[in-house]
């Protein structure tokens, strides 16, 4: 009896997948892809935003740790004398800044014992502490503000360390400084006569809490520590290529290095190759609609840019604000009784003002 022959499967009769089939699937996956994707980056976005928020309560515990030792909040500059090319002493200016002054409350006491106050912070004496960074100062949705950069090549800042190769780190948080720029970083603290009436009316003038050469005491801040802006956020990488050895100094007490005004609104409109003042100075972040920002009661609020804001240009304001420096430039002062929109109302210590939580 004959055995039936198996049946045979020709490579026609396989199972698989055609190339039509194989095309959807990837064109399936790479949809669930990109609805995924957004949902990944908003989380990592909320990531770095909670530690952009627990690097501000740092630096505020930090600001009331130093109150507490100190009896005033830390200034924004404080005072070292300055000398000239042949080592004359020549007067009293604007040094270290208020990150500098509150390093013993962040576990940075060697590196605060390193520093010779009494010489300025800008000189070789000081050099080696412009490296030092640490990750408290940087917002980690800012993807430039930990690098460091050479202060010898572009923007050629070797004049206060000659010849020397003096590299800078810089700072997210600047502290809030009022309204504007009042004081002259180069104002001279020995000056005499007018010049030095001038000085004491320009140093009045801040109404912030991390301001220049003026003691600030819980006490004073009159509108009330939840409705004042203590620290802020400056967005580093977002700066013109140019600038980024400018401005964000971690170290240096000026205006646009650490500390910020309230002059122009929260993340102003990059408009020139050269920013130059506007957006350096001002309040800015990464985090998509506003900033983060540090209340003198310790707490930490995101404000969105679309808060109640001036928008003058630069030198101009509503009337009754004048310009007081050359050509009506800063510093500034007010004329009678200004109606301040509620961003401005934010950054100033005691300007009477009502504001309600929710107006931002």
């Amino acid at each position: 009896m004959l055995k039936p022959r198996p049946k045979t499967v020709t490579p026609a009769a396989r199972a698989g997948f055609t190339l039509i089939e194989l095309l959807v699937v990837i064109a399936i996956i790479a949809v669930l892809i990109a609805l995924l994707l957004p949902a990944v980056q908003a989380a990592r976005e909320a990531a770095r935003r909670a530690q952009c928020i627990n690097n501000h309560k740092q630096i505020g515990l930090a600001c009331m740790n130093y109150e507490s030792s100190n009896g005033c909040l830390p200034p924004g500059a404080s005072e070292s004398m300055i000398y000239d090319t042949s080592g004359v002493p020549n007067g009293l200016s604007s040094s270290h800044s208020y990150l500098v002054a509150i390093l013993p409350y962040l576990e940075g006491t060697a590196l605060w014992n390193s520093i010779n106050t009494s010489l300025h912070i800008n000189t070789c004496f000081n050099s080696t502490i412009q490296n030092v960074g640490n990750s408290w100062m940087w917002c980690p949705s800012d993807p430039l503000v930990s690098q460091s950069l050479d202060t010898y090549g572009p923007g050629d800042f070797s004049g206060w360390c000659p010849g020397q190769h003096v590299f800078m780190r810089f700072s997210s948080y600047p502290g809030c400084a009022g309204l504007w720029q009042a004081v002259p970083y180069s104002a001279n603290l020995n000056s005499t006569g007018s010049a030095a009436s001038l000085l004491q009316n320009q140093i009045s003038n801040q109404f912030g809490i991390i301001i220049q050469f003026q003691k600030v005491t819980i006490a004073s801040i009159t509108d009330g520590t939840s409705n004042t802006i203590m620290t802020g956020e400056f967005a580093y990488g977002k700066m013109n290529q140019a600038d980024l050895i400018c401005w964000h100094w971690w170290t240096s007490a000026n205006y646009g290095d650490t500390m910020f005004i309230a002059q122009f609104g929260i993340n102003p409109v990059l408009k020139n190759v050269d920013d130059g003042y506007m957006f350096p100075i001002s309040a800015s972040s990464f985090h998509p609609g506003g900033a983060n920002f540090g209340f003198a009661d310790g707490s930490v609020k995101f404000i969105k840019s679309s808060v109640a804001s001036w928008s003058p240009p630069s030198g101009s304001f509503p009337a009754p604000i004048v310009g007081t420096g050359p050509g009506g430039q800063p510093p500034y002062s007010v004329v009678g009784r200004v109606a301040l929109p509620t961003y401005q109302a934010l950054t100033t210590r005691a300007g009477g003002e009502v504001v309600t939580s929710d107006g931002y």
